[in-house]
């Protein structure tokens, strides 16, 4: 994960990512212009975590899936 420095830096990362998406500019730019203030590696001996922690997520995602088709069903 790598995080940006200020967290105007990371909305205008936002933009340079849509920006990118519309051709309107080269991904390969992206480090050049954007500051990094950390970066964290996974920690390997955490996996187990990590995989228990995701495993979750996804329970939680699918069982949601049908309330949030509800609450947006009449969404314009």
């Amino acid at each position: 994960m790598r995080r940006v420095t200020g967290p105007i830096q990371g909305n205008a990362c936002a933009a340079r990512i849509a920006a990118s998406g519309l051709g309107e500019s080269d991904p390969a730019d992206m480090p050049e212009l954007v500051e990094l203030e950390h970066v964290v590696e996974p920690q390997p001996v955490n996996r187990a975590v990590y995989d228990e922690r995701y495993r979750t997520f996804l329970e939680i995602h699918r069982r949601m899936r049908p309330l949030h088709r509800r609450i947006n069903k009449g969404a314009p």
